[in-house]
């Protein structure tokens, strides 16, 4: 069981913020599929070696070790991101938490179990009755599931 103490909120972007980059889809698939480089390169080491954490280091083992302590998550195009990382990042994120965006719309293929615990299953889905694809609910999204994930 984890602990319920403080934790750090990281809010990083592949984006330039341009408009060609916000703009075209096949892009953004594009630069998500390099995203990983960064984060595990540059932004996990910079963040691990800064502040108080559990990872013992900053080496690609001492991320792999603290990975329990560690979450993904991302709305709309975030998510297409944390969908990314959980296909890269498996080793070094216990939890992923993508909000209102997916890289396909592929079913089951047998890696996933669905499951409201993880003793069970391995995958949770949650959809808001009403919910729209904004910020609004965008919030209420990340709320909830952090709240799952760290029960």
């Amino acid at each position: 069981m984890l602990s319920h103490g403080p934790f750090i909120v990281v809010c990083p972007t592949y984006n330039n913020e341009s408009e060609s980059d916000s703009s075209s889809y096949s892009l953004a698939l594009r630069l998500t599929e390099n995203y990983h480089n960064e984060l595990l390169g540059d932004l996990i080491p910079a963040v691990e070696g800064t502040y108080s954490t559990y990872a013992e280091d900053t080496t690609a083992e001492g991320i792999r070790v603290s990975r329990d302590h560690r979450a993904f998550c991302g709305f709309s195009m975030g998510s297409v991101a944390t969908w990314r990382t959980f296909q890269y990042c498996l080793d070094d994120f216990r939890y992923f938490l993508p909000s209102s965006g997916s890289l396909t719309a592929d079913g089951e293929d047998g890696t996933f179990r669905y499951a409201n615990n993880e003793k069970e299953g391995n995958l949770y889905f949650l959809e808001q009755e009403g919910g729209t694809h904004n910020g609004d609910y965008a919030m209420e999204y990340f709320y909830n599931g952090l709240c799952w994930i760290w029960q």
